[in-house]
């Protein structure tokens, strides 16, 4: 039989923490793993190979669910499938990250704006004066606009 590792040894082999490697193995998203007489988890090569796929899934992005079914394919689906399967999922997963992109550009875009507003903001207000009570503060006003001067 081949050598079984405890999950402390699994956990610095694979990356993981020896708390990921429980939480995968009790919901289901691995195979439970051979256990010794006193209880201890011991884990096969082809468990550290799953624990790796499914690190590096889930790393990428890909969604708890998604990552368990390539983990079951790895071990039971022809090589074909599984590569189909994967480009599928790799596709998926580079839609939402450019999607995320042009979130995180147009957020930065906002904060620019925001800023230039800050810096415009050319006010003599009283001291405790609030900022919405400030006629010269455009930072309260609709986003766009840096200042006050064409209300129609």
């Amino acid at each position: 039989m081949a050598t079984a590792i405890t999950i402390g040894a699994a956990a610095r082999r694979t990356g993981l923490s020896v708390k990921a490697i429980r939480f995968y193995e009790d919901a289901g998203y691995i195979p439970a793993t051979r256990r010794s007489e006193s209880g201890y988890r011991l884990f096969s090569e082809d468990d550290l190979q799953r624990l790796r796929l499914l690190s590096r899934a889930r790393r990428l992005g890909i969604a708890l669910p998604e990552a368990q079914t390539l983990v079951k394919m790895a071990s039971s689906a022809g090589c074909d499938s599984f590569s189909a399967h994967l480009l599928a999922l790799i596709e998926k997963r580079r839609a939402a990250v450019r999607a995320e992109i042009l979130e995180l550009e147009a957020a930065v875009a906002g904060l620019d704006l925001l800023q230039k507003q800050v810096q415009a903001c050319d006010c003599d207000c009283n001291a405790g004066q609030s900022a919405a009570d400030c006629d010269f503060c455009t930072i309260l006003e609709e986003e766009g606009g840096y200042s006050r001067g064409s209300e129609d």
